[in-house]
């Protein structure tokens, strides 16, 4: 198709890792059907590293 030129086309974007500042915490949003393991993944990030990982308090 002539409409496109593949020099055009973006076939990767570039990254930088981002170090996070104390005290500022992101969340984590699992979100899946049920049955797909989310409880489980947040169970064992949690278990990994207590400090890093929290759940919310609702």
């Amino acid at each position: 198709n002539d409409d496109f030129d593949r020099e055009e086309i973006a076939t990767y974007e570039e990254v930088a890792k981002l170090y996070p500042r104390p005290g500022l915490y992101r969340p984590i949003v699992l979100i899946g059907p049920p049955g797909v393991g989310r409880n489980e993944l947040k169970r064992r990030l949690i278990a990994m590293d207590p400090n890093k990982y929290k759940t919310p308090a609702p």
